[in-house]
């Protein structure tokens, strides 16, 4: 009687972890579009405990255009065109919104100073993913990047995220 007992929660734990990877997923294949467009992520100023300076979100989506026409996987990638990238009969866009949910300088002293991770900065974006012709999310994600060195200052933590977003469009592909 035991024994099933551990058999029953053993397949349940299963079920909800198979569950929570395959929400973890885009509904449709990301490789399914052809271009990409990446739009200005959105900076609610007051709903983060520190406001992140506004002159970074042009920085955030061109570096992560950047690593994304890397991937060589979309034909277009904003006004950049890959010639390495297949080209498509027609162009079927996936537009990109994202919206900074969290955002701490932290202090680049004590990351010089004591290390071990004290005083990190950090960004941490909620991403969509949006079938242009549609207007469907057929995907959101949390990507973060952070600064944890010394000498690192906390604009680095643009390419944390940028190389987190790149990544999953990349494993997902």
């Amino acid at each position: 009687m035991r024994h099933r007992s551990v058999i029953a929660v053993s397949a349940l734990l299963l079920s909800l972890a198979v569950c929570a990877l395959a929400a973890d997923k885009p509904k449709v294949r990301l490789r399914e579009f052809t271009a990409l467009d990446i739009e200005n992520f959105e900076n609610p100023k007051f709903q983060t405990k520190e406001p992140m300076p506004e002159s970074w979100i042009p920085l955030i989506r061109e570096d992560i255009s950047q690593r994304v026409i890397q991937l060589h996987k979309f034909r277009r990638v904003m006004d950049f065109e890959d010639e390495k990238a297949a080209k498509p009969a027609a162009e079927k866009v996936l537009v990109l919104r994202g919206k900074i949910t969290e955002y701490s300088q932290g202090s680049e002293a004590a990351r010089r100073l004591i290390g071990l991770g004290a005083g990190k900065g950090k960004i941490v974006a909620l991403c969509s993913f949006v079938d242009k012709a549609t207007g469907n999310v057929i995907w959101e994600r949390k990507v973060d990047g952070r600064v944890i060195g010394a000498g690192q200052s906390t604009e680095g933590a643009i390419k944390g995220l940028s190389k987190e977003v790149a990544g999953v469009i990349g494993g997902n592909w």
